[in-house]
């Protein structure tokens, strides 16, 4: 995660991995998240997208069971089944990476500053 810099309402920078955010005085913590997930869909667009997609494997899943086994139809429907479960898979795993991006940012930014603490920082990041 970026280097949150100092506004009103954080109340002391976050040192990450990946650079540094850059955020107005009357950001919100939206707006960082915004900036950390760099574009990328939140995790409630995902979590539509899934059950987007959960709804056309429900769907799959009907036309295949009434298809006749052993049919080339039936293959065709076992596909993709296969297909869609893996994409419901992937879908819900990008919704829980984001999910947990999301909840890191908004408590990192939360994080109340507590004055002398940075000495305990250094002490125990020595450990």
């Amino acid at each position: 995660m970026p280097e949150i810099e100092e506004t009103e309402f954080i109340r002391k920078p976050e040192t990450h991995r990946s650079g540094t955010i850059h955020l107005a005085a009357d950001a919100t913590l939206d707006d960082a998240v915004e900036e950390v997930l760099e574009g990328e869909p939140r995790a409630a667009v995902w979590h539509d997208l899934r059950e987007a997609l959960q709804g056309r494997l429900a769907d799959a899943i009907a036309q295949r069971d009434e298809t006749p086994k052993g049919s080339p139809e039936r293959e065709e429907w076992e596909v993709r089944v296969a297909e869609l479960r893996e994409q419901v898979a992937a879908l819900a795993q990008e919704e829980a990476i984001t999910e947990f991006v999301e909840r890191s940012v908004r408590v990192a930014l939360t994080r109340p500053h507590i004055p002398g603490l940075e000495d305990w920082d250094e002490y125990d990041a020595g450990l």
